[in-house]
Order: C-alpha cells, then structure tokens, then sequence
C-alpha cells in the first residue's frame, strides 16, 4: 500500500502537486505504521515531497528542505553511490537558487554533479551535462569583468 501511495504521488507531483503530497504523506504514514525497512524509498518520497513543494504557489522552503536533508541522509548512510544522492542535491540546488543563495547553489550542484560523475558517466551523460551547465554559470558570475566589478549573479 505505501509503494501504491509513492507511485501515485511520484506520479501526480509536477501536475497536481498538491494531490502528490497527499499521496506522498499517506506512504510516509503506511512506511512508519509498518516500520518498512527500505529506507530508500523513503529518500525517494521525501525527495518527491519536496519537487511537489517546488510546483505549489505556496512553496514551503524549510519543510522541503527539511526532506531533502533527511533523504540526503538516507542515502549516504545505506547506498552513497546511489544516483539518487545527485537527485536530491540538485534538488537541494534549486531550492538554494530560488532563495538567492548562489554559493549553495553551485555547493550543491557542485556535489550532485560528481555523484552523477561517481554514478557511472556513461550511463549518466545526460544529467552529468545537465548539471555542469548551471556550474559553468556560477564560476562565470565570480570571473572579473574587465575594467572593474565582476559578472552579475547568474540567473535560471
């Protein structure tokens, strides 16, 4: 029943996130009824919490990064290379970029990049791509311009 209630949520959240948290917090609630051993759906649930989040118009910041830093937990304590720690710390760079905070952002992006690198590069050229665009931006914003003053931050 938990696995029923994440895929559902998993599948509702960038359409009609407000559904998906739903179903995402029922699938908490049945993995802690049980005691599911498989921690790493709960990673996954937390990180489709928090991108459910990104999609409402009243983004809950600290709660989503709540569950991203819980997730991101998990995961590097059961199965580090897993592919799902660069999920949750490009996650974690979104949410830091949508505060304004640039040097988390690139921290965080930054990590998830090598973990995708860690992953398997060849099987995750895509995402290892993906996340060394945004990167590249913020080494970039830091270059000086000449005649004074550097680049403005970047911007998504």
């Amino acid at each position: 029943a938990g696995r029923t209630q994440m895929r559902w949520g998993m599948a509702l959240s960038k359409n009609r996130p407000n559904d998906a948290i739903q179903h995402l917090n029922e699938a908490l609630r049945i993995l802690d009824a049980h005691q599911d051993p498989d921690a790493l759906d709960r990673a996954n649930i937390l990180l489709a919490l928090a991108q459910a989040e990104y999609s409402t118009k009243t983004i809950d910041d600290m709660a989503a990064s709540k569950n991203l830093l819980a997730a991101l937990a998990i995961v590097d304590r059961y199965d580090p290379a897993n592919p799902l720690r660069a999920e949750i710390t490009e996650e974690l760079g979104s949410y830091a970029k949508l505060a304004d905070n640039y040097q988390d952002a690139e921290r965080w992006e930054r990590q998830s990049l090598e973990s995708w690198q860690r992953s398997g590069a060849e099987e995750n050229a895509f995402y290892i791509g993906r996340t060394y665009h945004p990167v590249g931006r913020y080494s970039r914003a830091r270059t000086p311009i000449p005649g004074g003053g550097s680049r403005p931050a970047a911007s998504h």
